[in-house]
């Protein structure tokens, strides 16, 4: 039972600048974190500083907001904690463990997949699936999960430019901007101080979504759900 308009698109940290960029947004470091210097590097440079940081955090949560999707995932490179909510779908909870995936539809979700699967199709709601990442439905369902993020991230392979110094959740950043023409615009905000992290990504295009970060180094603990739980539908 696949699950068809429900996989994340753009997104993954895996793709390249020239791609679908992603970056990070944080909350702030602690009080008088010391100067990194990465503003004095090329633009491509603090770009791939960015996501090098973020990535040796070893977790955090990622906060995503698009027109069609809002979630709040805790992430590392073997977890993946939280909420996905798609506009006129429905919303779900993930877990990922490992290859193991938990997913929890709410009623509307589980009718969207249902119509989507087609006729005889039943999935029930509010019941924890589980199955391995390798499933057709679980695996949309986690495609939100870009742990691989950590295990190899992103690198520029386009043209970025610098911005002017500022400041993002109250600690100073340098904005380093992808023009993708047409009024599509990526700008990634890189802190100045403490770790270079990829602070922000705020982007003007639909297809690539805002993300922000927080709680870095925080422990996901991932682990199977509590209560009722069943084996998600063969595909």
């Amino acid at each position: 039972m696949a699950a068809l308009g429900l996989a994340a698109c753009n997104s993954a940290d895996s793709d390249t600048a020239s791609k679908s960029p992603t970056s990070k947004s944080s909350s702030p470091t602690e009080a008088g974190s010391k100067p990194n210097g990465v503003e004095k590097r090329s633009a491509a440079a603090i770009y791939n500083a960015a996501h090098q940081a973020n990535a040796e955090a070893g977790s955090f949560v990622e906060t995503r907001t698009q027109p069609d999707t809002k979630a709040r995932l805790a992430l590392s490179a073997t977890e993946c904690a939280g909420t996905v909510s798609k506009t006129g779908l429905g919303s779900y909870e993930i877990i990922v463990k490992g290859n193991d995936v938990w997913a929890k539809l709410d009623a509307q979700l589980a009718k969207s997949v249902e119509r989507m699967a087609g006729p005889g199709a039943s999935l029930p709601a509010g019941t924890w699936l589980h199955g391995p990442s390798s499933h057709g439905l679980l695996k949309g369902l986690a495609s939100y999960c870009h742990t691989e993020q950590f295990r190899t991230p992103d690198t520029a392979s386009v043209k970025l430019t610098k911005g002017a110094a500022t400041e993002m959740n109250g600690q100073p950043a340098i904005p380093v901007i992808l023009d993708g023409g047409n009024g599509a615009r990526v700008t990634y905000y890189v802190a100045t101080t403490g770790e270079p992290r990829l602070l922000k990504q705020a982007s003007t295009s639909k297809a690539v979504p805002t993300l922000a970060y927080s709680d870095f180094g925080k422990p996901v603990g991932a682990k199977a759900p509590s209560g009722k739980v069943v084996e998600a539908p063969t595909d």
